[in-house]
């Protein structure tokens, strides 16, 4: 429990989830996200304006213009994540508009140029999503449904490449938090 008495709470950028390092269940292209078009929804022209003949499906990736915070969480809990984040415990929040607004708080006092917010990720198909459903902060492939992800993320004002992990102290969790282990 003295995690839960006055954690810091490492915020990365998003970019820090393409590493090949991590294990499958946490490395991930938070910057890209991949779409598979089905040639009948195409019409691609060449530069005098004819239609290109498409066949199959045509991959592209929508990317963030910028990179940006993000801190992760379940909304709820499975054994399965146990095993893909090689983890034996976890921090269950009871209560967590308390969890992010300390969080929020606590960002704005270290990064005041960014705007952060906390929301449900969108599980996609990538054959059968289209372009405009795609949230790039919040989309992620379908494949990963069972995780259960909600974000909360930190956006720059101004496009940022490069960014550096943050530590932020939010105070004692105890009344409003638990650890679980198995």
């Amino acid at each position: 429990t003295s995690c839960l008495n006055s954690p810091d709470i490492r915020i990365t950028p998003a970019s820090y989830y393409n590493d090949p390092s991590l294990n499958n269940a946490i490395r991930d292209d938070e910057l890209t996200f991949e779409l598979l078009m089905r040639a009948d929804d195409l019409i691609i022209k060449n530069i005098e304006g004819s239609d290109i003949p498409v066949f199959g499906n045509v991959k592209f990736k929508l990317e963030s213009n910028t990179n940006y915070y993000v801190h992760c969480f379940a909304s709820k809990y499975t054994y399965r994540e146990f095993d893909d984040f090689d983890a034996d415990c976890c921090i269950v929040i009871d209560k967590p508009r308390i969890l992010f607004q300390r969080m929020m708080k606590a960002m704005k006092s270290k990064v005041p140029e960014f705007n952060g917010f906390a929301t449900p990720v969108r599980y996609l198909d990538p054959l059968n999503a289209k372009p405009y459903e795609v949230d790039i902060f919040f989309a992620k492939h379908f494949k990963y449904t069972y995780q259960n992800e909600v974000r909360a993320i930190w956006i720059p004002n101004e496009a940022k490449e490069k960014l550096e992990e943050i530590f932020i102290n939010i105070g004692p969790m105890t009344d409003y938090a638990r650890i679980v282990c198995i």
